[in-house]
């Protein structure tokens, strides 16, 4: 078995799977090896082996030959062909593939999603990796998308393997801010026909400040490295969705539901005003501001968005030096912009700036009240 480097055009095996093929490119640590049907599957370099002419890595099946016997006629002497008395070429051996062996499709679902930097040192200028997990015994079809403007962008999709993660892709520090809102859809299937388990939608927000912290990266079950993981689906649940849900109390929360032009608030716990030092951080994400956003337009979750941002900066004026960070995303910049109005008009004696990309990415603003005009 070979001992050389991983390189392109290499003929490949896995280390702890069935199957190999040709290296078409390598991507960091990762090989796309392309196999005998033309796919390319992602595969860590260290899960790889360079096979060689020779190597008996995986010995290739032959077949018994078998002699014909010139057949005797009496009186006539034996004609000898002109195939038999040149020696036969021998024919190249086609490689077999070893039967793929699959656990049986029984359980619940589930399935994470994995975030990694390349570079832990240099959080915020290295690249990321996103893998997808799938731990449980079926295959599971994936769209992967995030949300741009108004529509979603597909970032990648296909099946993988059960008990498997997979690499999905790659991405700069400066597209971070692209992933502020992901949807995953899931359809669970088994290898042996007949069994469709279910599919599953979940939809999230990520904190891209996440990204820029050490901690974010921790000591996990799928990967060597710190990495910051996602549950999508565990034991069948879907996160953020109950398995069985209390009538009792869905009937008691139906009744008691508010009108459309009053929309649930979020419960906030109360929390003492941090010091003049430290920045007070507001988030007018609308999901943060209220539990349900039914019946209400893009007009109307606009104006509630600046009624909390005026609220907010009125509580403080009183309070020179006070800083508050709002985050309003980065999206189509619609609320940044009227936000930078208000503060031009309205409270033209508060400066402003961006907030720390480190912190709290693209999407924020930081201002800080000043003494207001006598």
């Amino acid at each position: 078995m070979s001992a050389k480097k991983i390189e392109v055009g290499a003929q490949v095996r896995f280390l702890n799977a069935v199957g190999g093929g040709r290296v078409a490119r390598v991507v960091g640590d990762t090989a796309w090896v392309e196999d005998p049907d033309g796919f390319e599957i992602p595969t860590l370099l260290r899960e790889c082996v360079v096979v060689e002419q020779g190597d008996t890595f995986m010995p290739a099946y032959k077949p018994p030959t078998f002699e014909k016997k010139p057949v005797e006629v009496e009186g006539r002497p034996q004609a000898r062909s002109v195939a038999a008395a040149q020696p036969k070429a021998p024919e190249p051996e086609r490689p077999i593939k070893a039967a793929h062996t699959f656990l049986p499709a029984t359980g619940e679902v589930s399935a994470h999603l994995a975030y990694l930097p390349i570079d832990e040192k240099r959080l915020g200028q290295t690249n990321y990796e996103a893998y997808l997990i799938n731990d449980c015994n079926y295959s599971l079809y994936y769209v992967y998308s995030s949300q741009q403007h108004r529509g979603w962008k597909l970032r990648a999709h296909g099946i993988i393997e059960p008990n498997t993660k997979l690499f999905v892709e790659e991405f700069a520090a400066t597209d971070i801010n692209d992933l502020e809102r992901i949807n995953i859809q899931l359809v669970a299937i088994a290898e042996n026909p007949g069994i469709y388990k279910g599919t599953y939608g979940v939809e999230f927000r990520l904190d891209g400040r996440k990204f820029f912290k050490l901690h974010t990266f921790e000591e996990n079950d799928f990967f060597d490295e710190g990495a910051w993981v996602e549950p999508l689906v565990c034991a069948g649940v879907v996160r953020g969705v109950e398995a069985k849900p209390n009538v009792e109390a869905l009937a008691e929360a139906m009744t008691q539901r508010t009108s459309k032009s009053e929309p649930a608030r979020k419960q906030s716990v109360s929390q003492p005003a941090p010091k003049l030092d430290e920045p007070l951080v507001v988030d007018l994400h609308i999901d943060e501001l209220l539990d349900d956003t039914t019946g209400m337009g893009n007009a109307e979750i606009l104006r509630y968005q600046l009624d909390k941002f005026n609220e907010v900066m009125q509580q403080h004026l009183k309070h020179p030096g006070r800083k508050i960070v709002f985050i309003h995303g980065k999206g189509e910049g619609v609320l940044r912009n009227k936000i930078e109005g208000e503060l031009r008009y309205r409270y033209k004696h508060c400066r402003y700036q961006d907030a720390s990309f480190k912190e709290y990415s693209y999407g924020a603003t930081q201002v800080t009240i000043g003494n207001q005009p006598k």
